[in-house]
């Protein structure tokens, strides 16, 4: 997919992306941090039973894992979380999109690793039913960059870069519910 995007940027099939990918070997892209966020556990809330606090080793003994695809960043993004922590969790369910991994937890049918804007993006719907477990050791941290070629757009970079912060900083603020999927740090809005 990165090269795909890669080489739509220099056809000029693109103009401008938006990826977790900031191109950073090829001199031919600038790139501007939109956000830097972390990765966090996700169960159902019906899930948590005696009030202690959740790790993910409790999560593994109790709850199968539901995994993003192998072939997908985010999928690759959660096995190196998973293999820092020494878990060898089996395949069992995978799925593509964030709204299915979160319906998914939602109903109980396991626990996940995503990301908070993964979990806005579903909006209120699940906030009253998911629990969210930081990731003490090895988390990983997912950043979003817009794209171009350099010295091209740079006001519509700089104009597309603004909107989507404040975008981001609206959702947060005009949802209260949805700050519980944003945990402590667990977005960074790039300056």
């Amino acid at each position: 997919m990165a090269i795909a995007q890669e080489e739509a940027l220099l056809s000029r099939e693109l103009d401008l992306i938006i990826s977790t990918n900031a191109f950073v070997d090829n001199p031919a892209f600038e790139h501007v941090l939109l956000n830097k966020e972390n990765f966090v556990a996700i169960s159902s809330q019906d899930s948590i039973h005696d009030g202690s606090t959740t790790t993910l080793r409790m999560l593994v003994d109790t709850q199968p894992f539901i995994r993003f695809s192998r072939a997908s960043t985010l999928g690759i993004r959660v096995e190196r979380i998973l293999r820092y922590n020494e878990l060898d969790l089996p395949r069992k369910l995978e799925v593509d999109h964030a709204d299915t991994l979160t319906l998914l937890v939602a109903q109980g049918l396991g626990w996940a690793i995503t990301t908070p804007t993964c979990l806005l993006q579903t909006g209120t719907r699940f906030v009253d039913v998911i629990h969210l477990t930081p990731i003490e050791k090895g988390n990983s941290s997912r950043s979003i960059f817009l794209v171009g070629r350099r010295g091209e757009f740079p006001i519509l970079s700089k104009t597309i870069a603004d909107v989507v912060k404040q975008s981001l900083l609206a959702l947060l603020d005009s949802h209260v519910k949805l700050r519980q999927y944003v945990p402590a740090g667990g977005i960074d809005i790039g300056e």
